[in-house]
């Protein structure tokens, strides 16, 4: 595994929201030896049950899109400490998969001739101080982590802290991240190695926002959630004051594991609409990630849709750099299935919510996976979509017994 993968995060000085790599903490297993550590199961909603305690997250669900079929299942609570069961069309807050949703933003104004790939910070912001070492970096670099910029500011205004700055709009908030984050030294040398950073997509949205005039919500409303059909999508947290039939996120684990109440932020007081969202702050139901993964899917085999499948696979190849079938592209990394093939993935997390897409294009297979609670599920989550692979193989491709097709 690339190790500038392990950095996949959503992290702030007091904030560690993982992306966890799916498999790291265990040997690949030979292809002759398809073992899981969920087998048996004749449905998803014989997965879940079978893997919610090892999830550790009052609600799960998961969606499965197998030669173009949807099936998904659902299990658990919306709180912790509540007794409204998680519904099929209930949200989940997506974390640092918003990612590859901007980076798919940056595709299609790309393919409209609005943007360009190699448009660079330096000229696209030019009114904007900057180290000359970032003047180079263009939009590719940025959605690629290879800008060289560090993951989020910590000089300035910021020295303190999200929570004690008084900016309480988009506009202001990522102007002012990336005012500060481009006068702040290099993480590493730029367009060298991979250096995970939510700050350089805000430095993306940013420039798409002056290329266009439109604001990267607009822009991604417009072109993305849009085209792709995803009517839960939403910016913000799942639940709200007008919305609260919905899951809520949970801090902590175990007999430890607390609710995420209205009004409460990620660790470290950070208002991810106003600072980070093009990088991590979109959430949307277990069928719509299905959705979108799939418009992915259908680009790596070569099928046309809102996308160009060239443009897809521009999205998914990463720099020459990186080592063949593994690496960091735009928005989605790259990494070795059971049986060798290529295995596209992103995850994301703020703290109080995990999702997990992998994508495995030679099995013509999507999984996505959701839970509202944080790290701890990560593992899990990754056996979840290794044992739907698995059995993928075995049951070959009319291994169809699953709940609710769409």
């Amino acid at each position: 595994m690339h190790r500038a993968l392990a950095a996949l995060a959503l992290l702030t000085p007091a904030l560690v929201a993982v992306a966890d790599l799916p498999q790291s903490q265990s040997p690949p297993v030979p292809v002759s030896m398809p073992v899981s550590r969920y087998v048996g199961w004749q449905s998803l909603a014989e997965l879940l049950a079978a893997s919610y305690d090892d999830v550790g997250a009052p609600g799960l669900a998961i969606a499965v899109v197998r030669s173009g079929v949807t099936t998904r299942a659902v299990c658990g609570m919306r709180r912790a400490d509540g007794a409204a069961a998680i519904e099929p069309g209930d949200r989940f807050h997506i974390g640092s998969l918003t990612k590859s949703f901007t980076a798919t933003l940056v595709g299609r104004l790309v393919e409209l001739g609005q943007v360009g790939f190699e448009a660079k910070a330096g000229e696209v912001l030019d009114d904007i101080a900057m180290l000359p070492a970032y003047r180079d970096a263009t939009l590719a670099d940025l959605l690629r982590h290879r800008a060289g910029l560090r993951n989020v500011p910590t000089g300035g205004i910021f020295a303190a802290g999200f929570g004690r700055l008084d900016l309480d709009t988009p506009a202001a908030g990522r102007l002012a991240v990336v005012q500060q984050i481009l006068q702040e030294e290099p993480a590493v040398e730029p367009r060298t190695v991979m250096s995970y950073s939510n700050a350089g997509y805000v430095v993306a949205a940013l420039m798409i926002e002056r290329q266009t005039g439109s604001t990267w919500e607009e822009l991604m409303r417009r072109h993305v959630l849009g085209p792709c059909e995803l009517a839960s999508a939403d910016f913000g947290w799942p639940a709200r004051a007008d919305r609260l039939e919905q899951p809520f996120g949970h801090f902590g684990q175990g007999p430890d594991l607390a609710v995420q109440e209205l009004g409460v932020n990620v660790p470290g007081d950070v208002d991810l609409r106003v600072f980070l969202a093009p990088a991590g702050d979109l959430s949307m139901s277990i069928e719509d990630l299905a959705r979108y993964a799939e418009v992915h899917l259908r680009g790596l085999r070569g099928q046309e849709g809102i996308l160009r499948a060239a443009t897809v696979r521009q999205l998914h190849r990463p720099p020459e750099q990186d080592e063949p079938g593994d690496g960091y592209a735009c928005g989605w990394a790259l990494a070795t299935a059971p049986d060798d093939s290529e295995r596209h993935w992103h995850a994301g997390s703020a703290g109080t919510f995990y999702a997990l897409v992998t994508l495995y294009p030679g099995a013509d297979l999507a999984v996505v996976s959701a839970s509202n609670a944080g790290f701890h599920a990560a593992d899990a989550h990754a056996e979840l979509h290794r044992s739907v692979f698995l059995a993928r193989r075995q049951r070959g491709g009319d291994a169809r017994r699953d709940e609710t097709p769409r």
